[in-house]
């Protein structure tokens, strides 16, 4: 008895090329989880870095009230916001305005603000966070 073996054979036409509609699918799917977690993080991390150059803009500020101070109490040179202002030297092009002892720096859509406190005798001119942050 013969036992007759058949072979079947499929051929793939060469013109099938390509993804199926699950991979474009999945594909899609994962791109949009990407998003989901990267455009939130993204968001964050620029407002965190307007405030935190904000913060470095106050320190500058407030390391030029001290220089000034020590100037003052040394050699008796009164100093005032317009001098502290001008004293200081900004990187990357941030400007800072006065109006009334009010010291405004703007980034981007947000507006920073100190109040500057003059100095009195001994005690140190000072500046306090106002807005923005």
């Amino acid at each position: 008895m013969r036992i007759k073996i058949f072979k079947i054979k499929i051929k793939r036409v060469k013109s099938e090329k390509g993804f199926t509609l699950i991979e474009l699918v999945m594909v899609i799917v994962i791109i949009g989880i990407i998003s989901a977690v990267a455009i939130p993080r993204f968001v964050n991390l620029s407002t965190t870095a307007r405030l935190d150059a904000a913060r470095a803009v106050g320190a500058a500020l407030s390391g030029t009230i001290h220089a000034e101070h020590a100037d003052y109490l040394i050699n008796a040179d009164a100093y005032d916001v317009a001098e502290v202002i001008a004293g200081t030297t900004l990187s990357g092009g941030a400007t800072v305005t006065n109006v009334g002892n009010v010291i405004t720096y703007v980034t981007g859509p947000d507006t920073f603000t100190w109040t500057y406190t003059a100095n009195a005798g001994d005690t140190t001119a000072s500046l306090a966070e106002t807005s923005g942050f």
